[in-house]
């Protein structure tokens, strides 16, 4: 039997908070101890509706506004993590 070289993989990108969930005024708030890379908003027929490339933070506080109603996959990306969440928007 040969020996395992199994590694572990940390996805720091699993902390990430996002809130309020679901959002009744049209705003979310996305809470990283990572830098986020880009945020992409996915509606559920697989199109980007919003995406931002180096999004601007404040106190780990990432916060995206005016979106429209409706059910999302809230992609973020840092380094060569991804992670998704799914969000609502009423």
């Amino acid at each position: 039997r040969w020996p395992s070289l199994n590694t572990e993989v940390y996805n720091s990108l699993a902390s990430v908070s996002v809130y309020p969930n679901p959002s009744y005024d049209q705003r979310i708030n996305i809470v990283s101890d990572q830098v986020l890379d880009e945020i992409e908003l996915v509606n559920i027929n697989g199109q980007i509706m919003q995406r931002i490339s180096r999004p601007v933070q404040s106190n780990n506080v990432y916060t995206m506004e005016n979106l429209p109603n409706g059910f999302y996959f809230l992609r973020m990306k840092s380094e060569n993590q991804v992670e998704t969440r799914k969000i609502i928007v009423n």
